[in-house]
């Protein structure tokens, strides 16, 4: 959910950079003399128009004048942006519409709606290119320490509630989400090791502790934000918050958590107070480096089908969600048997759902997120190791 800007450079560079400016703090977004990195250059472009959803192009009496030219971008950019039925928004500069040189192998361009650039009130000019975009915000949630925990800061819990709020309204959209340490040291603090501290003194100790967090936050960092965006699109979750709402009663002493909209319907709060605590759940791997390992009978890693959380070899938890029972398969008996859920089949709603808020949900999440970003593939084949306990080509998974 990103959006690239196509500009040709003598005309449209200036403009091009203040839109950068102004929508790169709030939404993922790619202008060339920004966002390229080494590699190819060609590749590079092709892939972020493939992957945005928002195609700004800036469009001046002489953009499409070299259009004929065998190389050329804004060309290619237009033609790979309409391929690919991306959302096209024309800002125009100093003209009303479309100049009549528009090459007819893109002519399909000059049906979507544009925006007249303002040079004076280039401010109104990028709050009407927002208002376009299908993209979402990225949402930056920042983590600070409370007492001996991380969490969410409060700004944060803020804009969790409004994108409850937006969900609402526009239905679950993907999320862009980036994870912010607001004070390094003051987290670390809670990493020190004492043997450390005692055997080679307090500055060592404190160092060591804010490497091995930044170091940690390096690994994981993809992964949780990962986890997190997958979290928010399961509308499952909103069913289980309330009837959690006893708990949050009796924790936040909240009995009326709720809103008004517009149309004077009551939406309750459940399901952001759920979310933060999955996730400052799911950030304690921000302190702890533990090795987790999945099971999936796919070869595409495209699907979850159970996760094994290991800490020193040792298992903490199994998983599974909706399995179709085999009779013929011996190991479901050892496997009901290991997961304490005896009978046709293992539905995570069965287990309770304190337990399953605050202890199976973040490691769920975690570790679709170590799928997602490639981090556990090496691990599959450790999951062999359980073959006697569960053959998963025999069980079915879904989120339901």
């Amino acid at each position: 959910m990103s959006v690239f800007i196509s500009y040709r450079r003598d005309g449209g560079q200036s403009v091009a950079k203040k839109i950068y400016d102004f929508l790169s703090n709030e939404y993922d977004v790619f202008l060339d003399t920004e966002s390229l990195n080494s590699g190819y250059f060609d590749t590079a472009i092709i892939s972020k128009i493939e992957s945005c959803t928002d195609f700004i192009v800036i469009v001046t009496e002489s953009t499409f004048n070299r259009c004929s030219e065998p190389n050329d971008w804004i060309f290619h950019e237009a033609q790979i942006a309409l391929r690919e039925n991306k959302i096209i928004i024309p800002v125009f500069i100093d003209i009303k519409s479309f100049p009549e040189n528009v090459p007819e192998s893109i002519s399909e361009i000059r049906r979507f709606n544009g925006i007249f650039w303002s040079e004076k009130d280039d401010v109104a000019s990028c709050d009407k290119i927002k208002s376009f975009l299908h993209s979402n915000r990225r949402y930056i949630l920042n983590i600070s320490r409370v007492d001996d925990a991380v969490c969410l800061s409060d700004d944060s819990k803020e804009e969790i509630k409004n994108l409850y709020k937006r969900f609402v309204k526009n239905g679950r959209l993907p999320v862009d989400i980036q994870i912010h340490l607001q004070d390094v040291k003051e987290i670390a603090e809670l990493i020190v090791k004492k043997d450390v501290l005692e055997e080679h003194g307090a500055e060592f100790a404190y160092h060591l502790a804010e490497q091995s967090l930044l170091n940690l936050e390096k690994n994981k960092k993809e992964s949780l934000e990962v986890a997190i965006e997958f979290m928010l699109q399961d509308e499952m979750l909103d069913s289980c918050s309330i009837r959690l709402r006893q708990e949050y009663i009796s924790r936040y002493g909240l009995r009326n958590c709720y809103y008004v909209d517009e149309n004077g319907i009551e939406l309750w709060y459940w399901t952001p107070l759920l979310w933060i605590n999955i996730i400052e759940e799911m950030l304690k791997e921000l302190l702890y480096d533990r090795n987790y390992i999945y099971a999936n009978s796919r070869a595409d890693f495209t699907e979850i089908d159970c996760f094994v959380e290991t800490r020193k070899g040792d298992i903490i938890w199994t998983f599974c969600s909706f399995i179709q029972y085999n009779p013929s398969d011996e190991a479901y008996s050892k496997f009901m048997e290991i997961i304490g859920m005896p009978g046709g089949k293992a539905d995570y709603m069965d287990i309770p759902l304190t337990s399953l808020a605050y202890n199976v949900y973040p490691d769920f999440y975690y570790n679709i997120g170590l799928l997602k970003t490639n981090h556990n593939k090496q691990l599959f084949d450790s999951v062999n190791r359980y073959n006697g306990v569960f053959n998963l080509w025999y069980y079915n998974f879904g989120m339901h």
